[in-house]
């Protein structure tokens, strides 16, 4: 006999967690976010060195906004097992700038050729197809650097 189950509903933990005099879940999340972008903007401060045209591809491509769903994610994981968000910021960094780089080599002409991205347009049309895929490989190299690095300061103690 198969027995059909309404689907899962989570309205009352939201309403639980706003009775308890928290923030609500959507104010939490914006913070959250808030938060990414800024240690984003922080950890891609090349804008002042050479070459410049790359460093600005970068920072185009990876500030604008977006969902930041992979970061949250991320984030949620690690407080799951009482990690804080300042251990697991400089990670949800680097997922954040693999997933950028993945969206830049998703719109170069050979893939979908997508002209815009975020409604706005995409890296390769606002610079050009070479400095898009160089900006896709710093973005992949920015992005290992912070797991190494930081994976020791936060994780190793």
């Amino acid at each position: 006999m198969y027995v059909e189950l309404p689907p899962p509903c989570f309205d009352y933990v939201i309403k639980d967690i706003e009775l308890q005099g928290r923030l609500s879940y959507a104010e939490e999340e914006i913070n959250k976010i808030k938060s990414i972008n800024e240690a984003l903007d922080a950890s891609i401060s090349l804008k002042d060195k050479e070459p410049r045209e790359l460093h600005e591809a970068m920072r185009y491509s990876l500030l604008p906004g977006g969902k930041r769903v992979c970061p949250l994610f991320y984030i949620a994981s690690c407080e799951l097992v009482s990690r804080t968000e300042s251990m697991a910021m400089p990670a949800a960094c680097a997922i954040e700038m693999i997933h950028d780089a993945a969206l830049i080599q998703d719109d170069l002409p050979c893939m979908d050729n997508a002209h815009l991205c975020y409604g706005k347009p995409s890296t390769y049309k606002a610079f050009s197809e070479a400095v898009a895929i160089l900006a896709c490989d710093g973005l992949l190299a920015l992005a290992w650097i912070w797991v190494c690095v930081w994976i020791w300061v936060f994780w190793a103690f």
